[in-house]
């Protein structure tokens, strides 16, 4: 399923003239809320559907993830991700919010009509 996410992300990007760069952003946080959704929202069941819906506003790109998983918030993190400790003292996981953080220029979450919406944009480069 996330080939089909990548490749759909790459038709959009590729058909909207986006630079690879960004949709390499979008791919990463693209990727990274999926599975949140599969894994702590579904509880692993893959069986069930996470919308991505893309488009261009203004001179960014609009990207929603959606599921109707009971409301979960991946975006509340109780610890901040350890990124200055050796990569093998560190404990795997727990770097996607921040990788999601970091290659987006916003990102919000709301719980809506049963549904886990997140809501990211990335500014087109130049």
């Amino acid at each position: 399923m996330l080939a089909k996410v990548s490749s759909d992300i790459e038709c959009f990007c590729q058909a909207k003239s986006v630079p690879q760069r960004d949709e390499y952003a979008l791919n990463l946080s693209a990727e990274e809320l999926f599975t949140n959704s599969v894994m702590y929202g579904y509880k692993g069941d893959s069986n069930n559907s996470v919308q991505i819906d893309l488009s261009i506003e203004n001179d960014c790109v609009k990207m929603v993830i959606s599921d109707s998983a009971p409301m979960f918030n991946p975006l509340e993190q109780v610890e901040k991700p350890d990124i200055q400790s050796n990569v093998d003292d560190r404990a795997v996981g727990g770097l996607g919010v921040f990788f999601v953080r970091s290659n987006m220029t916003d990102v919000s979450y709301v719980y809506e009509d049963s549904r886990n919406v997140i809501t990211m944009y990335r500014k087109i480069s130049k």
